[in-house]
């Protein structure tokens, strides 16, 4: 009923595989859940990553069911489950095989030797650049922020204990540039002194920072991400304590390795505004930005780039 063995060990596969629902008639009409739904438990059972969308996939399984007609003395019990293994990209059938049944139930033994003997015919390196080779990538990151204000008189004020969250999205148009935008919330915390009453006044402000990127990525080795990049970021505070300029320029590196299904990376940066900003507190305080960025997010890729 095979035309092939297989091993039992087990693999881990990047692949993506979508079963498509199953067609033909069987010995009853609950056949055909019966199968589709096995398919896709020995799917994800088998180590190989279950796609909910065919346009998701890489390849899919085409079940089929239909009366054996090759047996003269019961040809109105027996059936066949017919399965194949397609590449989604090429149209290419890959492995097929079959199953004589009465019930479905007869085949609890049979029917994981069956899709392991047609899964593992996809090569192991297929799909294993998978998680870095989407169009579309989503995620969030914390980061710690440290910040230098030097005001007009040159006077220094640090601002070290600074963090922050957000979230991204990033559209990767070409295999190696891609553009990406966020969203960033972070305190930004500036202490002056003003000479003119002999006090020391910090003003704290919360801070919307929304940056738009333009990234270069390479893909050393097998596990690895790497993609510096450029941009500027816009500035939008909360409050009315300080105000920054409109908009700042940055420029950073990602650095990412695969974790899981998606993509672990660090992330350093270094921005500066383009212009001055003001402390509403006291006249005519202005002062210039420089800010560090250091993140650690996770992001995760949709949509396989043919």
């Amino acid at each position: 009923m095979l035309c092939s063995a297989f091993s039992l060990y087990a693999q881990s596969h990047n692949a993506s595989v979508y079963v498509v629902p199953v067609t033909g008639t069987g010995s009853k009409p609950e056949d055909n859940e019966f199968f589709y739904n096995r398919l896709n438990s020995e799917v994800t059972y088998q180590n190989f990553r279950l796609a909910k969308t065919l346009k998701d996939a890489e390849f899919y399984l085409v079940g089929t069911i239909f009366p054996h007609l090759n047996n003269a003395d019961r040809p109105d019990t027996q059936y066949v489950f017919h399965l194949l293994l397609m590449d989604n990209k090429t149209n290419e059938n890959m492995a097929e095989g079959e199953l004589v049944y009465e019930t479905p139930q007869e085949l609890n033994t049979l029917f994981p030797v069956l899709v392991h003997t047609l899964l593992y015919t996809i090569p192991e390196e297929k799909g294993k650049d998978n998680w870095r080779n989407k169009t579309l990538y989503a995620g969030g990151s914390a980061f710690w922020t440290p910040r230098m204000y030097i005001d007009t008189e040159a006077n220094l004020s640090p601002h070290i204990p600074n963090f922050g969250g957000g979230v991204f999205a990033e559209y990767h148009f070409l295999d190696y540039l891609s553009v990406g935008m966020g969203f960033e919330v972070t305190t930004d915390s500036v202490l002056v002194k003003d000479k003119l009453y002999s006090r020391t006044i910090k003003s704290t402000n919360l801070l919307l920072e929304i940056p738009v990127l333009v990234k270069y990525v390479f893909k050393p080795g097998d596990y690895f991400v790497l993609e510096p990049y450029a941009g500027i970021h816009f500035n939008i505070p909360f409050l009315k304590k300080t105000t920054p300029p409109a908009i700042s320029w940055l420029a950073g590196l990602q650095y990412g390795v695969k974790l899981g299904p998606g993509v672990l990376f660090i992330d350093p940066r270094f921005s500066m505004d383009i212009g001055k900003s003001t402390m509403n507190a006291v006249k005519d305080k202005l002062f210039q930005r420089y800010i560090f960025h250091l993140g650690v997010g996770y992001k995760l890729g949709f949509f396989t780039r043919d």
